[in-house]
């Protein structure tokens, strides 16, 4: 019986993760656990602002908003949304003509 050399070669190293992906460590127990990232999606009706920040997960999608494969858009066009980067959320801070800001925790204006 004989046996042939085979020699695979790879490239190996770090890419950000996409778009709707947060970063998740591997939490194996040890000895398995390395200490390894990786990246996962989004699930259904969340979103996140930085993909590649290890202090951000997947936020709730807020009301007035749509978040589909882990991206927010604004249901009206003509609502005003600002990005509060310390939370990690998007803020509805005005609504178009006609419409009032209402507190969605209590229902104040």
């Amino acid at each position: 019986m004989t046996f042939a050399e085979l020699q695979v070669m790879f490239d190996v190293g770090c890419r950000p993760c996409e778009p709707g992906q947060h970063l998740v460590l591997d939490v194996a127990p040890a000895p398995a656990h390395n200490g390894s990232w990786w990246c996962a999606s989004c699930p259904p009706g969340t979103y996140i602002l930085d993909s590649n920040d290890p202090q951000r997960d997947c936020m709730p999608c807020p009301a007035g908003g749509t978040c589909v494969g882990g991206a927010f858009t604004p249901s009206d066009d003509a609502s005003t949304w600002e990005v509060d980067a310390g939370a990690g959320i998007h803020r509805l801070v005005a609504c178009p003509a006609g419409s009032m800001l209402v507190n969605s925790h209590d229902g104040t204006a």
